[in-house]
């Protein structure tokens, strides 16, 4: 990029247009009457919230106004939408993705045009030099049945009922119990006496003191024994501390597995009519499954070759990476509230900063590949119509549960109708690498399994 750059620019936009030191500068005028009424209506905004001792609500005069908050900061604010709208349509006619932007020079006096100049920084640029032809290694995934026989054990504990048992306590067993403890090592208040009833324990997640005086009792059968809380135990108060039990079994159930048969099937999905037929969708999925995994780890490996290959070498600049870690650590945030119920804004404010530095190699990753592929994508003269964009947008709103109408308004001639054509370029310049890939495929591993029988939905 250099002032030849500029000068194309200007030539698009019709903005004036320098290349300074690395930089882009755009110098954009707002008429001394727009910014007279821009102003006016910003007055008439705030005039009413403006508190100063001998004057009435809404009565300070402007001049003391643009005193109390500053000139220069008066005008920025009231210019401020202007100035975005003004912005946003340079770089969408321009057609041009700076990773940041910011005010260089601002000046604006009464009666006279406003002069804004901008600086557009942008990113390193990237010479491709390998995208056709490149290796990755797949494990050579195959689904064997006693994949298939994982799959239907866990179905069968999951659709497993608990039947009372007229036998002694076993490992495994539901037991409802009136108990109550005793804890001579604890203060009083603190827990050192607790009394329950028809409180129900699984033999299976019980310590190991308390699982053996249970084992081999009855219905009926009542209990005592002392014992002391292990080391290893999660709960510091009662580490190592001595403690008490005594009381009566109630019931004892045990779990109940359905047969494995026709019946069963049809229960786990009414849309097979016989085990054999469960038997096959399962396996269905389980290659669905497992072929999902294995493009991505072709996806991911691409990704690292191309980063490789073509920006091994590039610097990406600190703004430009904490910008996008900020995005992460953001989503990041939000996800823990919505799981968490910890608000995002206090995650945010106290563990900002640190969380963002964790991000750096992820997102100095996201970016060299993003540039990777802008590139690629021009020197294959790749190009996305308005109607694929709004094709995608559309599919935003149904994701999102919004009206396409709606979607397509707040996207349609600004700047982010040109940032889903970027990034569909990008999609299509990977898919154009993924076309030209060599496939190798090798023995599969313990780790790159994929995950464990029970998290397939069945019925769907």
């Amino acid at each position: 990029m250099d002032q030849q750059f500029a000068e194309t620019l200007k030539e698009k936009t019709g903005v004036e247009c320098i290349w300074d030191n690395g930089a882009l500068i755009a110098k954009f005028k707002i008429p001394a009457e727009e910014v007279s009424k821009l102003e006016n209506e910003y007055f008439n905004e705030i005039k009413h919230h403006v508190r100063i001792k001998g004057f009435r609500k809404g009565k300070v005069p402007k001049a003391i106004v643009k005193k109390m908050l500053g000139g220069l900061g008066y005008y920025a604010e009231a210019l401020k939408d202007r100035i975005e709208e003004l912005v946003d349509d340079f770089m969408k006619k321009g057609y041009i993705f700076p990773y940041t932007y910011s005010a260089k020079e601002f000046v604006v006096q009464e009666g006279k045009d406003a002069i804004i100049k901008i600086e557009f920084k942008f990113p390193p640029k990237v010479e491709i030099k390998k995208w056709e032809g490149i290796e990755v290694e797949v494990p050579k995934f195959e689904v064997k049945e006693e994949d298939v026989n994982k799959e239907l054990k866990f179905l069968r504990e999951r659709y497993a009922t608990l039947e009372e048992v007229d036998r002694p306590i076993e490992d495994g067993d539901f037991v409802t119990v009136n108990w109550e403890r005793e804890m001579p090592d604890l203060p009083e208040g603190e827990g050192r006496y607790v009394k329950e009833e028809n409180v129900v324990v699984k033999m299976n997640d019980l310590i190991e003191p308390i699982k053996k005086n249970l084992l081999g009792k009855k219905k009926g059968d009542e209990f005592e024994f002392d014992f002391v809380y292990p080391e290893d135990i999660q709960d510091e108060r009662v580490k190592g501390k001595r403690a008490k039990i005594k009381g009566k079994v109630i019931m004892v159930r045990a779990k109940k597995h359905p047969d494995l048969d026709d019946e069963f099937a049809k229960k786990v999905d009414p849309k097979v009519g016989s085990l054999e037929e469960l038997k096959e969708k399962i396996r269905e999925r389980l290659v669905k499954r497992l072929n999902e995994k294995r493009e991505e780890i072709i996806d991911r490996q691409l990704e690292d070759k191309l980063i490789e290959e073509n920006a091994a070498d590039i610097e990406i600049p600190e703004e430009m990476w904490r910008k996008k870690a900020a995005l992460m650590v953001e989503d990041y945030a939000y996800t823990l509230q919505y799981m968490y119920n910890i608000p995002a804004e206090e995650i945010l404010r106290r563990k900002g900063e640190e969380l963002i530095e964790n991000y750096k190699e992820q997102a100095i990753r996201e970016a060299k590949l993003e540039l990777v592929l802008d590139a690629l994508a021009n020197m294959l003269g790749i190009e996305v119509t308005d109607d694929e964009v709004r094709a995608e947008l559309e599919n935003v709103a149904k994701a999102i549960n919004k009206r396409k109408e709606e979607v397509l308004e707040e996207y349609e001639g600004k700047y982010r109708f040109e940032l889903v054509r970027q990034r569909l370029r990008r999609k299509k310049a990977f898919d154009a690498v993924k076309e030209k890939v060599i496939i190798k495929e090798k023995e599969e591993s313990e780790s790159e399994k994929p995950a464990e029988a029970g998290e397939m939905e069945v019925n769907q």
